[in-house]
């Protein structure tokens, strides 16, 4: 079975990220909305300003929420 995949941010890092502040969660693949399509992705990639979205600071992008996907 294919499913999606996506790491929420559960908590805060202080200092540097650990396995702790992440949760990986897996569910169904969603049907696409009319018009729409699935993609399945091979590679990420990770950004340094991933590291600025997880705390709660004001920056050029708004701060990951907890509980919510990491973009």
């Amino acid at each position: 079975m294919t499913v999606n995949r996506r790491f929420l941010l559960v908590r805060r890092p202080h200092g540097d990220p650990v396995p702790e502040d992440f949760r990986l969660e897996e569910s169904a693949i969603p049907a696409p909305p009319p018009g729409g399509f699935v993609m399945r992705n091979h590679y990420a990639s990770l950004d340094p300003a991933q590291r600025g979205w997880m705390d709660d600071a004001e920056s050029y992008m708004p701060p990951i929420p907890l509980g919510a996907a990491v973009r």
